[in-house]
């Protein structure tokens, strides 16, 4: 039998990552994220999963992100029992990822049967925080450029793929073939993060294209995040920071720091509002080998700012009227306590709302990116007046030159290049320009669509159920 990959997610969206691979009776699962974004997306992360989780040899995750691992708990809820690979740094994260995910979907819990907002009679979060101690359990951290088996059939290597702390290029050898999944490619000439690793013997590529029809301006964070929010703090205003709690949140404090410290914009309290903590200096020690700024300078941006942790702390913060900036997540205003301070300060046309991460279609984020007049939060519309601006200098994510700067460098031919994680249209650019540089075949893969690879064969079927 062939080996064949089915594409369950991740495709024609950035969300719900999740490629099967299957070799003989083995089967591996690279990345386990959830869905968001559209609602017909968003119902997915509560159907139950395509296949037996107890089938599964094992799940490997190239970073710890939510659209990569935040389905992993719900995956182990169904009946997974095996292990979980990753990187040292990416278990290291997804204990806190998962858990701050776990927090939020608690909240929001909270707040949807405080205001009456959801339709569901008997509303209840997808997991909780013992659903991901438990799923804690599993993990298992490799290091980077060691080789390891999976059952019978796969050997795997993870290697460094900048992005965010502990993000993996999965390389997979099964029967010959050489797979590799390219997760979310980070910058060539990132501030904070090195270039990732080069790999040229690849038989079949599964490539992302968050940004694939854009690129990035060249500025320096620091004057773009200047740019954004001085007028409004010259007016007195708040600004509303839309940031994770991995690298992106770090960069942008050590940003913020600098500008202070130079006195580019005034001196106004920074808050971190995140119902769990956050990554700490001691996990940037640890992993400091993996990062081009100084462990001084990152230490001094990360104590630089108030972290606020309680629900109570959080509310007392929008009880605030002075300037200041308040950080929080998601990315995607899709849930957590930015929510609330969207109600609290987005109708003040002095405020800034600003987002330095990719809000995927369907989103809070994407609609007050194309100007929303109102938003719905908690079952009723909000007005929205303030400011609300997007920055790219901290994405870590390559556009679509660096995509193509790095498959040169790593001189790769493959067979097929599957075109993954990414918008139609981002996923459409990315396939013509690799067609056009390269002469490859590429594919825009199908949601449930199963490949048999091969070295002389290449046959492609619908797939709805895995067995």
């Amino acid at each position: 039998m062939t080996v064949s990959v089915t594409f369950m997610g991740g495709v024609r969206t950035t969300t719900g990552s999740r490629y099967l691979l299957r070799a003989g009776n083995e089967k591996i699962l690279i990345d386990c994220g959830l869905f968001e974004g559209l609602k017909e997306l968003r119902t997915k992360n509560w159907e139950p999963f395509p296949m037996a989780p107890s089938k599964l040899t094992a799940v490997v995750l190239t970073h710890s992100q939510l659209e990569n691992a935040g389905y992993l708990p719900k995956l182990i809820q169904e009946g997974f029992e095996g292990k979980v690979y990753c990187s040292e740094a990416t278990k290291e994260l997804c204990s806190i990822i998962l858990k701050h995910n776990a927090c939020t979907m608690n909240e929001s819990l909270t707040d949807a049967i405080r205001f009456k907002s959801s339709k569901h009679p008997h509303p209840r979060p997808l997991y909780t925080s013992e659903d991901v101690d438990q799923s804690l359990d599993h993990f298992s951290g490799k290091a980077w450029e060691e080789s390891f088996k999976i059952g019978n059939e796969f050997e795997v290597c993870l290697h460094y793929a900048g992005h965010i702390l502990g993000a993996s290029l999965v390389l997979v050898k099964v029967r010959g073939l050489h797979i590799l999944f390219s997760a979310n490619l980070g910058r060539l000439y990132d501030p904070l993060l090195l270039a990732p690793s080069s790999i040229s013997q690849v038989d079949y590529l599964i490539l992302e294209s968050t940004y694939g029809n854009q690129l990035h301006p060249h500025l320096e964070p620091e004057k773009e995040i200047a740019d954004s929010i001085k007028n409004t703090l010259t007016r007195k205003g708040v600004v509303i920071i839309s940031a994770s709690t991995t690298c992106r949140l770090q960069l942008l404090l050590y940003s913020l720091y600098e500008l202070k410290k130079r006195q580019q914009i005034f001196n106004v309290p920074i808050y971190v509002d995140t119902c769990f903590k956050t990554l700490g200096y001691e996990i940037f020690q640890k992993y400091e080998n993996d990062f081009r700024l100084p462990l001084k300078q990152i230490k001094e941006a990360i104590d630089s700012a108030h972290y606020i942790q309680s629900a109570q702390e959080s509310e007392r913060l929008r009880n605030k009227s002075e300037p200041m900036i308040i950080i929080s997540g998601n990315e995607m205003a899709t849930k957590g306590r930015i929510l609330n301070h969207l109600k609290t300060f987005g109708t003040d046309a002095k405020n800034l709302i600003l987002f330095t991460g990719f809000p995927t279609a369907g989103t809070r984020g994407a609609q007050l990116l194309s100007e929303s007049k109102s938003i719905k939060i908690h079952g009723a519309y909000w007005p929205i007046r303030a400011e609300v601006k997007q920055i790219k200098s901290l994405s870590f994510h390559a556009d679509y030159s660096e995509i193509i700067e790095w498959l040169r460098s790593c001189r790769m031919q493959p067979q097929k290049t599957f075109i993954t994680h990414g918008e139609p249209q981002a996923s459409a650019s990315l396939r013509e320009k690799i067609e056009n540089e390269f002469h490859w075949k590429c594919v825009e893969p199908r949601l449930g669509e199963t490949i048999f690879l091969d070295r002389d064969n290449f046959q492609t079927h619908p797939c709805t159920q895995v067995q």
